[in-house]
């Protein structure tokens, strides 16, 4: 399962306890919550949560999912980033003075000072996506 937004919304509920709860920390009326869980439980063909008069009860498929979601949405969000970042200017593939562009036509331009090298707990990785 790649990431997905609704993920967050998920890992939310569980720790809120509720879905009004919910909706008021990430600032989205309640129906909003309920439509992305329903959709994440049918996407994932297992139930979340049970729904009781007293409130929502985590099933052991949300409490699997809510280890694993916790987990992909930390390191999901990981972002390599330059010392110096880039501008818009810096990003005008169409200038041939840009910055993108010199490095393009100048391969000793491409060595690029990074913030962070490897994310924390790089060696636990067993796959990594890289898009942008």
């Amino acid at each position: 399962m790649m990431y997905n937004p609704q993920l967050d919304t998920f890992i939310c509920v569980v720790e809120a306890g509720s879905f009004s709860k919910a909706a008021d920390k990430l600032y989205i009326s309640p129906p909003a919550v309920i439509k992305q869980i329903n959709s994440l439980e049918n996407n994932l063909g297992v139930q979340l949560f049970a729904r009781t008069h007293r409130g929502l009860v985590v099933t052991a498929a949300g409490e699997s999912l809510y280890q694993d979601a916790k987990y992909m949405v930390n390191y999901s969000k990981y972002e390599i980033t330059p010392v110096e970042p880039y501008t818009s200017d810096d990003l005008n593939w169409t200038n041939s003075s840009s910055r993108v562009s010199r490095e393009h036509d100048d391969e000793s331009l491409r060595d690029i000072a990074l913030t962070e090298i490897t994310p924390a707990d790089w060696d636990s990785y067993d796959t990594v996506l890289i898009g942008a």
